[in-house]
């Protein structure tokens, strides 16, 4: 998850400097092609760590509902 929180404040970073209104567009340009990468990066992180809960989530379901039956 470290990896997660670094790329979060890299794009808050990255937002405070779009906010500069003395950053030259093509600064800005760079900046914010830096922070699309990085929020997609982020998303997709965010996708994995979704789809991990989900099936631990619906395997842990399926284990009680088993011992449910079994009583």
């Amino acid at each position: 998850m470290k990896d997660f929180e670094k790329k979060s404040v890299a794009l808050e970073q990255i937002v405070k400097n779009l906010e500069d209104e003395n950053l030259t567009l093509d600064k800005a340009m760079k900046e914010y092609e830096k922070g699309v990468f990085l929020a997609k990066e982020l998303m997709d992180m965010l996708d994995t760590a979704e789809s991990k809960i989900n099936v631990l989530t619906s395997q842990g379901e399926k284990k009680f509902i088993d011992e449910e039956e079994e009583l």
